[in-house]
């Protein structure tokens, strides 16, 4: 059974909702270097940060990280069976002088690419629109 990531609190109650963000959170950190971090950025939504990396790396780490997700199996004992969850991810690169706040908008605006087609990882450069 497969289901979109948010819906696991409503669905199966915020206990197993937890479970959800714990194992999704473990999967991607271990596609992770050490130097990367890997943050909750509140609800459902995680944001990496990979120094020294150019975009084309991150677009390949991330897309790993995506399919790690996407090839979980999460037991869920209390209605028994195995829930499935994808992820759709917007990468962006810090340019030279940005503001945080523009990284973060770029950032943004890749994931509403990813999200139109779901499961999905999308990229953002200045410019695009």
């Amino acid at each position: 059974m497969e289901h979109h990531f948010k819906n696991e609190n409503d669905t199966y109650g915020h206990v197993f909702g937890d479970i959800v963000l714990s194992t999704v959170s473990q999967a991607m950190s271990k596609q992770l270097r050490k130097v990367d971090c890997l943050a909750w950025y509140g609800g459902e939504e995680f944001a990496a940060f990979l120094p020294d990396t150019n975009l084309e790396s991150a677009e390949r780490v991330i897309e790993r990280v995506r399919c790690a997700v996407e090839n979980l199996r999460i037991p869920n004992k209390e209605y028994d069976l195995d829930v499935r969850i994808t992820i759709s991810v917007g990468v962006a690169m810090h340019e030279p002088h940005q503001a945080v706040q523009e990284l973060i908008e770029f950032a943004d605006k890749a994931l509403y690419k990813a999200k139109r087609t779901r499961n999905a990882t999308a990229t953002y450069k200045r410019g695009e629109d």
